[in-house]
């Protein structure tokens, strides 16, 4: 199984680490994140510039990491990093609660999926609602 993973709070999210150790488990896993927080894009995608993609690691993997929207590095990926069409993406773990139309018609880690459902991948969004008290980021 070939799976694209994102999110919306950027590379440096401590909250990614635990879905790129869990996914590594049941399959290959291309990792394109956005270099900075992307909360509240929705679907949108990059158009007046073009976008910056650069190599990094998170731990031991190797990452890709874009200078554009939760959708633009699901974009990107399908289209210019993976050579076969993938059979996941998976986006998150969003830092946030995303319930209710408001919340997730404006997520980013719910805009991921839907550029990779309109490609006819199938997408499953993670989303954890953390009191301050329990989690500062």
């Amino acid at each position: 199984m070939h799976i694209i993973l994102t999110n919306d709070d950027g590379h440096s999210s401590p909250l990614l680490r635990f879905l790129i150790d869990y996914l590594r488990t049941i399959g290959d896993v291309t990792i394109v994140v956005p270099k900075e927080e992307q909360s509240w894009t929705g679907k949108s995608m990059t158009r007046f510039r073009p976008l910056q993609v650069d190599e990094i690691k998170l731990g031991d993997s190797q990452a890709f990491c874009v200078d554009g929207t939760p959708a633009d590095c699901v974009n990107l990926a399908l289209y210019n990093l993976v050579p076969e069409k993938p059979d996941l993406v998976v986006s998150g773990i969003n830092i946030g609660r995303n319930t209710g139309v408001g919340f997730a018609i404006s997520s980013g880690t719910i805009g991921a999926c839907l550029e990779g459902n309109i490609a006819g991948i199938p997408g499953i969004a993670f989303s954890q609602d953390l009191a301050s008290d329990v989690f500062s980021y």
